[in-house]
């Protein structure tokens, strides 16, 4: 079902409410739109073509533009998403394409790159700065968001 922008800004005006969601193909769009209006930042990752954790930790670096320090493993991961210095915002908002063309063989990254994700939009929502993940057409233990009205 798609949802006006109306709807999706209302529901992004709800900060307590950031974390990790699956949302409708036909809404990341719309989404990608809204979150500049809303002061939160934008990352789009494409995970198209991704076949390993290496290549996952390549895409994460490039479209959150992480810095030099970054060390390619998960840890490294958590300890970048937490930190975001180099990209200074009121509120952050990921829009995660491409998430069911990984192959089989790389669940078990996608399972940590998902608990990195939660952990980290937990926290940084915990702190005032909601931290949205958009997963389009996410797997099916990633919950829709609430209510968008």
């Amino acid at each position: 079902m798609t949802r006006t922008l109306k709807e999706i800004a209302a529901l992004l005006r709800r900060p307590t409410a950031a974390g990790v969601y699956s949302i409708p193909r036909v809404d990341s769009d719309a989404f990608a739109r809204v979150a500049p209006e809303m002061q939160l930042h934008l990352v789009e990752l494409e995970l198209d073509g991704c076949v390993d954790k290496a290549s996952l930790l390549k895409r994460l670096s490039s479209a959150y533009r992480l810095p030099d320090w970054f060390g390619f493993n998960w840890d490294a991961l958590a300890d970048a998403l937490g930190d975001l210095s180099w990209l200074p915002s009121d509120g952050y908002l990921t829009v995660v394409r491409g998430i069911g063309t990984l192959p089989r063989s790389a669940d078990a990254d996608v399972r940590t790159l998902l608990e990195i994700l939660r952990e980290t939009a937990g926290d940084w929502t915990a702190d005032g700065i909601p931290f949205w993940i958009l997963i389009e057409d996410g797997t099916p233990d990633i919950a829709p968001p609430p209510p968008y009205g």
